[in-house]
């Protein structure tokens, strides 16, 4: 199960998606397609993943 946490877009306005899997483990997925990068926040709470988020993005979306 995968669930939506934030989103928002970086300074080159690429989307930065923030979500978690069923174990409680973070991500950061940034751009789409091949460009596609992610970041796996192992071990993290869910403010320091929120906080980690923010510093790849200038324009926060939405959080849930």
């Amino acid at each position: 199960m995968i669930q939506y946490i934030a989103d928002g877009y970086t300074q080159s306005r690429e989307r930065a998606v923030l979500w978690r899997t069923a174990d409680y483990t973070y991500h950061i997925e940034i751009g789409y397609g091949v460009q596609r990068r992610e970041i796996n926040l192992v071990d993290t709470e869910y403010y320091a993943a929120l906080k980690a988020l923010k510093q790849h993005i200038v324009e926060l979306v939405e959080v849930a």
